[in-house]
């Protein structure tokens, strides 16, 4: 098990593993019979806890992937924070001396990069080929391990927000359609929860993405100026 462990990323180990356990977790939480079922069934510690990393990691996974186009067709419907962090209108970038440093900044990677501009302000195609060459630059330079977890960090916001979302509409639905379970107050306590923890993975989502930009671009910025 160790040597596995070993073998993984930051990336799975953060962005699917940790997701995926934590979901299976609260489904078991949600539907204790379950666990009940699972251990009559698997009788050895053993096999249990290897079912248990198995089903989390696949978990993960669906999670992972589900998560991955709901960002890309609800979430960010308007653009990926790396390609439109130079819209105004997105408020990506808060404060004005950052905005114009890294505005000039992309427009010099550009240059660099062979492109000639007539426009003030860089298509968000341009603007995307220009963040993945600070990305290049910064793993290059080895400045790339915040950015990397702070990814890893939004991709598990992403697969909680997906999971705790499907969760509450699904037991919600149980305690008002199928009354399903029979304790009221822990049954509402359990909504209100679940719909919390889905608005602030919601709320932490956005706010990783947008962060991970600033950090990439920063990064490069300091690696520019030494």
């Amino acid at each position: 098990m160790e040597k596995a462990i070993e073998k993984l990323g930051i990336y799975d180990l953060i962005g699917i593993i940790a997701p995926g356990i934590i979901s299976t977790l609260c489904i078991l939480y949600l539907c204790p019979d379950l666990l009940s079922y699972f251990k009559s069934l698997l009788c050895d510690k053993r096999i249990l806890d290897c079912f248990f990393i198995g089903v989390s990691y696949i978990i993960g996974l669906a999670l992972h992937e589900i998560g991955s186009v709901a960002e890309r067709k609800w979430l960010l419907k308007n653009g990926e924070p790396h390609e439109i962090f130079l819209n105004p209108d997105a408020n990506i970038i808060e404060n004005k001396t950052e905005f114009e440093l890294f505005s000039n900044t992309i427009k010099q990677v550009l240059k660099e990069l062979g492109f000639k501009h007539h426009n003030p302000t860089p298509s968000n195609e341009e603007v995307r080929m220009a963040f993945h060459y600070c990305q290049v630059i910064n793993e290059m330079n080895g400045r790339n391990i915040k950015s990397d977890r702070i990814d890893s960090l939004h991709c598990m916001s992403r697969a909680l927000f997906v999971f705790f979302f499907a969760a509450f509409v699904l037991y919600s639905s149980s305690v008002l359609i199928f009354q399903y379970p029979e304790r009221g107050k822990v049954a509402l306590v359990n909504v209100l929860l679940l719909l919390f923890i889905t608005l602030v993975m919601y709320r932490r989502t956005l706010g990783l993405a947008k962060y991970q930009v600033k950090s990439v671009v920063r990064n490069y910025i300091a690696s520019k100026s030494k």
